[in-house]
């Protein structure tokens, strides 16, 4: 049986990027996690990456729709980057990692505070498919808790083409 904390284990010492010329990211991720009120969190954690230090991301779906990230690098160089006009939220914050188990997994994070499953002093209820599957874009959130591995390629950013990292509150 695959031991996932051994395959992130190994990509946080051993990440290598594709020699390209796109942007491009190596790492793991819970590529969702539903939650039955209609919450979604999810994490990306990239060691290596072409446009920066390592990152991981925590993000978040209220049962609205809306979308905050929480993040240890900057927006230009994190998820922010690529998904930013698409957010409420973003905040910077110090994330930790620490793999309890095989399967298990103990995330930290300072800001917005986040204990089991309670966020910002909010119980997300238990874990379920939310009642109508969530995206952020072109990108479908799995109505169930998957850890994933892999890299990512990205065109690089041109001013003239692409919406920058700025968060974009929504009325």
């Amino acid at each position: 049986m695959v031991d996932p904390r051994e395959i992130a284990l190994q990509l946080e010492a051993e990440a290598q990027l594709p020699e390209r010329p796109e942007e491009s990211a190596v790492g793991y991720g819970v590529m969702g996690l539903p939650f039955a009120s209609g919450h979604i969190l999810a994490l990306r954690r990239f060691p290596a990456t072409s446009i920066g230090e390592g990152f991981t991301s925590v993000w978040h779906r209220t049962p609205d729709g809306r979308w905050s990230f929480a993040q240890d690098a900057e927006r230009e160089a994190a998820c922010t980057r690529y998904f930013g006009a698409a957010l409420v939220a973003d905040h910077r914050s110090e994330i930790e990692i620490e793999w309890t188990g095989s399967h298990a997994m103990h995330l930290t994070m300072d800001e917005p505070r986040l204990a089991s499953a309670v966020l910002e002093g909010e119980d997300l209820g238990p874990l379920g498919p939310v009642p109508r599957q969530g995206r952020l874009g072109d990108l479908y959130i799995p109505q169930r808790g998957l850890l994933a591995t892999g890299g990512a390629l990205v065109e690089p950013f041109d001013a003239d083409r692409h919406i920058a990292a700025d968060v974009r509150v929504s009325a």
